[in-house]
């Protein structure tokens, strides 16, 4: 009866599978699946209207790509061909507090160009600032290196500037507490700390004093350096010249161990006193008389 009912052969021993058969009949099946799947992948990509595709390139695109927060008070904008009027833009950001931020273990923010300026600032409203920075500790808040012999920080001052102020200055400083306002320091190869170059008649440096302050002043060096030296121009230069106001005195001097002022010869006159002294070049008279 059993052996009749199972076709003839033993209970137990129908159609089924061992279960190393089921498992290798299930790895045959994923491996077709995938090679199904693997024919039918495109690279992603994300034209005008298609949704940004995470991890891989996206485009050709012929507009923009925007991301707005409620009320559109954030807004960020992708490969901008120019429709905020600002140019060909690769990521145009703003914000109420920063419209770029850029945080690191090493440079925040950095820009490069292949012909203009690496990173560009313009000041908002009436007196903002176009670029800005703030040192920690005692860093610096800007800090440049020039290359070859290009300077290390440039500024070009409005055209309303006059000799009287500040106002319309190319580079301005305010000391803190009782620090300069400006401060330079010479290069290794007796470089000048501050130098100053004028246009037409106006000085290569000034300096105005506040109440009894000097408008300048020098400290020589530790091995008897000048603390004040002027050289005149031209022909007929003056090295050091000074006009008194009112009953002041034009030039004044106090000495500590030495004289209050001290004069000494022309140059010419020096020259001609240490010339090194020479022989003539021959001790006998001539043998024929000189023509009258």
């Amino acid at each position: 009866m059993t052996g009749d009912q199972n076709g003839g052969r033993p209970a137990g021993t129908g159609t089924r599978r061992s279960r190393r058969g089921v498992l290798a009949g299930a790895a045959g099946a994923l491996a077709v699946v995938a090679a199904e799947t693997a024919t039918r992948v495109t690279p992603a990509q994300a034209a005008n209207g298609d949704p940004v595709v995470q991890g891989a390139d996206n485009g050709p695109t012929t507009s923009r790509t925007m991301v707005f927060t409620t009320k559109n008070e954030q807004f960020a904008s992708l490969c901008d061909f120019g429709s905020h009027g600002k140019g060909s833009i690769g990521v145009f950001g703003h914000g109420f507090d920063a419209g770029v931020y850029g945080e690191s273990d090493g440079i925040g923010v950095q820009g490069a160009s292949f012909n203009s300026m690496g990173v560009s600032g313009v000041g908002g409203g009436a007196n903002g600032v176009g670029v800005a920075g703030i040192g920690s500790g005692t860093g610096a808040g800007v800090q440049g290196e020039g290359a070859g012999t290009g300077p290390g920080v440039t500024g070009v001052g409005g055209p309303n500037g006059n000799d009287m102020n500040d106002a319309d200055a190319g580079v301005h400083g305010t000391g803190g507490g009782g620090g300069p306002g400006v401060s330079g320091q010479g290069g290794p190869d007796n470089g000048n700390g501050v130098h100053g170059t004028a246009s037409g008649t106006g000085a290569g440096v000034r300096g105005d004093g506040d109440l009894n302050g000097a408008g300048v002043v020098g400290f020589g060096g530790s091995s008897s350096g000048n603390g004040v030296e002027g050289a005149g121009g031209g022909g007929n230069g003056i090295g050091v010249w000074g006009m008194g106001q009112g009953t002041g005195a034009g030039v004044l001097g106090t000495g500590i161990d030495g004289p209050a002022a001290m004069t000494g010869s022309p140059v010419s006159e020096t020259s001609a006193r240490t010339r090194p002294h020479s022989a003539p070049a021959t001790t006998m008279s001539p043998g024929r008389s000189v023509p009258r």
